[in-house]
């Protein structure tokens, strides 16, 4: 069945992921690194993009999905992980995490 959900729009040179839904049958089991950044990486909108912005929310339910985040954080739009809001991940580190795990996803 589908185990995760990662819903991104492009505006400009900016790749902006609004929502990333991951079942609780796949969280712990350390894939979520590996299907979130591949599936950024393999969609065609990520070509060309030069930031990776996350809509960052705040709340107890999010406490795993911060903790995740602030792992591949580079820079914030914002004053830091601790504000909601916009936060940058780097193209290149998410290609580069991707090219050092060898992995296939298979998407529909």
């Amino acid at each position: 069945g589908i185990v995760a959900v990662v819903v991104a729009e492009r505006a400009g040179t900016q790749l902006k992921v609004l929502e990333i839904c991951i079942s609780c049958r796949a969280l712990g089991r350390h894939l979520e690194n590996l299907m979130v950044l591949e599936s950024l990486r393999s969609m065609p909108i990520f070509a060309g993009c030069t930031e990776v912005l996350f809509c960052v929310n705040h709340g107890p339910r999010n406490k795993p999905a911060l903790d995740w985040f602030k792992r591949f954080a580079t820079t914030s739009k914002q004053e830091g992980i601790a504000t909601p809001g916009w936060h940058n991940v780097s193209p290149d580190a998410i290609a580069g995490f991707v090219a050092d795990h060898h992995i296939s996803i298979s998407r529909e």
